[in-house]
């Protein structure tokens, strides 16, 4: 089993695009700490694929808006399974 395409990016209230609603609006549904606890939770199911949705939201806050954070975020889970996924390759 694998989680495919697990939210990783906001969901404006009422149709609206990301781009279209302040960021304010943006982070109630998706943030920094709120993406940790989301990787965490997909993580304590014990699947060991897990597919994020939302990788061109974390870019454009990067880039555009210089909030690098959920981008960090994301880094530091993938490269923390990379290790582990070294680790048990080498078993």
């Amino acid at each position: 089993m694998v989680i495919h395409e697990l939210q990783a990016e906001p969901w404006p209230p009422n149709g609206q695009l990301v781009v279209n609603t302040s960021l304010e609006e943006q982070y109630k549904s998706m943030n920094a700490r709120r993406m940790k606890d989301r990787i965490a939770y997909a993580r304590s199911t014990g699947m060991r694929t897990i597919d994020l949705w939302g990788a061109e939201w974390w870019y454009w806050l990067k880039v555009k808006k210089n909030s690098p954070d959920v981008w960090n975020i994301v880094k530091e889970a993938v490269d923390d399974s990379q290790i582990k996924n070294r680790q048990l390759s080498s078993r």
